[in-house]
């Protein structure tokens, strides 16, 4: 009973954070054309780091979720 109301907790705070974190940022209404290369350039020499540690992270994701699901054989 204790570990489901500490997930709820957990669920309510990241929740409460995203929402916060979404209504501070400065909205532009205006809409611009987006090319793209702009898009893909901005992506991989803006964020180059950013995008090898998602990779990374997204991989080790893959391997333990196939890890995970491996039945082991028994008698």
């Amino acid at each position: 009973m204790k570990e489901r109301v500490m997930v709820f907790v957990g669920l309510i705070l990241l929740t409460a954070l995203m929402v916060f974190s979404f209504v501070g940022l400065p909205w532009n209404l205006e809409a611009e054309t987006v090319s793209n290369e702009r898009v893909a350039g901005s992506l991989f020499q803006d964020f180059g780091f950013s995008m090898i540690v998602i990779a990374l992270l997204l991989a080790v994701a893959m391997v333990g979720g196939v890890f995970l699901a491996r039945r082991e054989e028994g008698p």
